[in-house]
């Protein structure tokens, strides 16, 4: 008799808690999750902030956030499954009747790029384990965005010079000419202002001289980067972490012209929204972020054959300075480099015969690099 009450009982006392948890089970359960921060750099240690609230009395005695993360972000202290596209992540909860419980995990940012949690769910189980709800959170609880900018490359070889990034250009004919810049002198004429005479010339030939003035424009530099890593590529990217380090020498060079307060442009042969990747120049932080936040942007393969780029950009004849960053020398940029004012930055040696002895070029091998991540 008393085990058959004690089976009754038991029995009851199931029924009630599953019909409670099957009607109320992850009512009132509400999930969010945010980084720490908007933006961070290759290498930065940020924060994943999870918070998750049972409204109701009904205690959860287990409760499982299924997230769906970037490789990009590595968890270094959850248990994940890893696919060649994404990361999941579980992360496991006991919630008590009306609580909220606030969980931080450290991340480690690996890679450049503009990331965001794509998909969460939340997962409970009775206290028996017999029955099991789950419940799709709306995007709009972890749709936060995380930009990774790339890590800006140092002690590269051969770095661009200073007169490579500041100061003022010669030109043969402008409008004004540039009263800093003396180009000689010439006997003085009644048309000349007496502000140009140059007394120590004049005393010198004895008679009235005036120094004569150069015409100059503002140094503008505009960074190429080519995208591809081998020369007979189509779209996709044989060599990505050779590609991956031309985009930090960008980085690096843009970070150089902001302390120097050096107009800079940047292009690439990629797409960047609708069209290709093109930044005119400007200076100032607001600026350099905006190179910035383009290069964490820039997706991993080419729109179009860089030679075919070069000779269809038309902007390349408005700047004085051009810096072009590559895996290997195209056809085009053998042919561009005859050019005084072009510089090569390569990481490879691909093609370097095709380069005239003019040409200005650095390499930099494999062996050589110095901020590997």
């Amino acid at each position: 008799m008393k085990l058959l009450t004690l089976v009754i009982i038991v029995l009851i006392i199931y029924l009630t808690e599953s019909f409670l948890y099957k009607k109320y089970g992850l009512k009132g359960v509400a999930y969010k999750c945010r980084f720490s921060c908007d933006e961070a750099c290759e290498g930065d240690e940020i924060e994943l902030i999870e918070e998750i609230t049972n409204a109701k009395r009904l205690p959860l005695p287990w409760v499982k956030a299924e997230l769906t993360a970037p490789l990009a972000l590595e968890f270094g202290e959850l248990q994940s499954s890893v696919t060649d596209t994404s990361r999941f992540v579980s992360s496991f909860f006991v919630l008590k009747g009306c609580s909220r419980i606030t969980r931080r995990w450290k991340l480690k940012c690996r890679r450049r790029g503009i990331y965001s949690i794509s998909a969460v769910t939340v997962v409970g189980a009775d206290l028996f384990g017999t029955m099991n709800f789950s419940l799709p959170m709306d995007k709009s609880y972890y749709s936060h965005r995380l930009v990774i900018l790339p890590k800006p490359a140092e002690n590269i070889p051969a770095f661009p010079a200073d007169n490579m990034l500041t100061g003022d250009n010669t030109v043969p004919i402008s409008l004004i000419s540039d009263p800093f810049f003396i180009g000689g002198v010439r006997p003085y004429t009644l048309s000349d202002p007496m502000r140009s005479i140059n007394w120590n010339a004049s005393a010198k030939e004895q008679r009235l001289m005036c120094s004569t003035y150069e015409f100059t424009e503002n140094r503008r530099t505009l960074v190429v980067l080519n995208m591809q890593s081998r020369e007979n590529e189509n779209k996709s990217v044989f060599d990505p972490e050779s590609v991956e380090y031309c985009i930090k020498i960008c980085a690096g060079i843009f970070i150089e012209a902001d302390k120097r307060n050096s107009p800079c442009a940047f292009a690439a042969n990629c797409n960047m929204g609708d069209s290709m990747c093109y930044i005119p120049d400007g200076c100032g932080k607001s600026h350099t972020y905006r190179l910035m936040y383009a290069l964490a942007g820039l997706p991993l393969g080419n729109a179009a054959r860089f030679d075919d780029f070069l000779s269809a950009s038309d902007f390349i004849d408005e700047y004085n300075d051009i810096i072009i960053v590559c895996t290997h020398i195209s056809a085009g940029t053998a042919l561009l480099s005859r050019e005084p004012s072009v510089r090569i930055i390569a990481v490879t040696a691909e093609g370097t015969d095709r380069l005239p002895r003019e040409a200005d070029v650095t390499i930099i091998k494999h062996s050589e690099r110095t901020d590997r991540s």
